[in-house]
């Protein structure tokens, strides 16, 4: 018996990976600041 999930045997699963790794590439790949970050002038 295995109790861990075949990510890539599953489609269902791989689509839901593949959407994860592009929302966190469009995070690390965008101009925002990071939340909670430096503001200046924020507590002034």
């Amino acid at each position: 018996m295995e109790a861990r999930i075949d990510y890539y045997g599953d489609p269902g699963a791989a689509k839901f990976l593949k959407s994860i790794n592009a929302a966190g590439r469009a995070i690390s790949e965008s101009t925002l600041p990071p939340a909670g970050g430096y503001v200046p002038g924020q507590w002034s």
